[in-house]
């Protein structure tokens, strides 16, 4: 599915894809959600994401896929979720209590020019 495809459905529910949320912030979210608060190693994450290996020789040599691990990143991720839809999150981010959007926090960031 496209990052297009996910933004119009976000426009048809009412979210503006300039100032509240895009489809590339879940997946921004996903990726620093899963390492900082249920510990998923980077690779593991980045693999799920399916992001390509950084360097050269990695892409060369570096055939894992991690699947299992992939799968139990996914139920922790599904668990978590799930978690916060029903107010019963048991991990929370240390220094966001609440969620502001990036765009949100960005633009009332004061300006140092």
């Amino acid at each position: 599915m496209s990052n297009s495809t996910v933004n119009a459905a976000l426009r048809r529910m009412a979210y503006c894809t300039r100032t509240e949320v895009t489809g590339h912030g879940f997946r921004a979210t996903f990726r620093t959600l899963t390492v900082e608060l249920l510990s998923f190693p980077e690779a593991i994450a980045e693999m799920q994401l399916a992001h390509a290996v950084k360097d050269q020789n990695g892409t060369a040599y570096n055939r894992a896929e991690f699947l299992e691990q992939r799968r139990i990143l996914m139920q922790e991720w599904a668990n978590y979720l799930e978690d916060l839809k029903f107010d019963r999150a048991k991990v929370s981010h240390p220094l966001l209590t609440e969620f502001t959007p990036v765009t949100l926090r960005l633009a009332n960031q004061p300006r140092l020019d």
